[in-house]
């Protein structure tokens, strides 16, 4: 049974590995196909609105490329939209979020996306900044601030899920490798060792038989082998022993017949 709780053991280890790995994988999948659909969004709803957004950097400047975007209804879009610059120099209100040291990047025409979690709020947001060229001398662009709760909800549903499976599989392991186990192998076992008692005490009769073509049914077959051999060799020394005490019987007469020779003759 010590065997047998080892193997189950193993196996399970085995198992919660190998289901933990997947279920990291799913969740690692879903981010980035979230994030990269997010970020496609993005590009697409600044591309449509690019235009519109030229029209009001020439008419009224900075304010109307302001007004625009926050009167603006941007396609399959359900986060936070809003005009920024590139340059840090606006108000506090219109600061970029991202990290400085991306600003370059951004200036040079470069789409970048990042998470953030707000402390005060305890919600994490997925940033996505699409610059758009407004044909002037400064560099700006739109900032899409989207709620990753439904990111979380999906892999809280995956990581329940993969919780489950991994219950499911285990549970169902533990009982087939117990019953197989206690079948397969704990009862062979047990009648291999009862044998080798038997063996340690000097009996040699009653060989083991094992129904199966695996090695503890090859171990079986050596197990009687060596008995049958134990037990010849035991019968032969019993039958030289038995000989050897007939001839010093032998000897033990006629040398008392010898002395009677003498005595008579003497």
């Amino acid at each position: 049974m010590r065997l047998v709780a080892k193997l189950t053991i193993m196996f399970l280890l085995v198992v919660i590995l190998l289901t933990a790995g997947y279920g990291y994988l799913v969740v690692n999948r879903q981010r980035q196909v979230f994030e990269l659909q997010q970020r496609e969004d993005a590009r697409r709803a600044g591309a449509a609105v690019s235009e519109s957004l030229v029209v009001a950097w020439q008419t009224d400047g900075r304010e109307g490329v302001v007004q625009t975007v926050r009167t603006l209804s941007v396609p399959q879009q359900e986060g936070d939209v809003r005009w920024v610059w590139f340059d840090g120099l606006e108000s506090e209100l219109e600061r970029i979020a991202a990290p400085r040291q991306w600003l370059g990047r951004l200036r040079q025409g470069e789409i970048l996306s990042f998470r953030h979690h707000d402390p005060a709020t305890g919600e994490t947001c997925l940033y996505t900044y699409v610059p758009v060229d407004l044909g002037g001398v400064r560099r700006g662009g739109l900032e899409f601030r989207n709620s990753l709760s439904e990111l979380a909800e999906r892999t809280s549903e995956t990581i329940k899920g993969t919780l489950g499976l991994v219950a499911a599989v285990a549970t169902l392991s533990v009982l087939v490798m117990i019953l197989a186990g206690i079948r397969i192998v704990g009862r062979p076992l047990e009648s291999l060792i009862e044998k080798t008692k038997r063996v340690g005490k000097g009996d040699f009769s009653t060989p083991v038989r094992l129904q199966r073509h695996d090695e503890l049914g090859q171990l079986a077959e050596s197990l009687n082998q060596m008995c049958d051999q134990l037990a010849a060799q035991q019968e032969q020394i019993e039958d030289e022993t038995m000989a050897r005490l007939a001839a010093m019987q032998q000897l033990r007469h006629a040398d008392r017949l010898k002395t009677v020779g003498r005595l008579a003759a003497g």
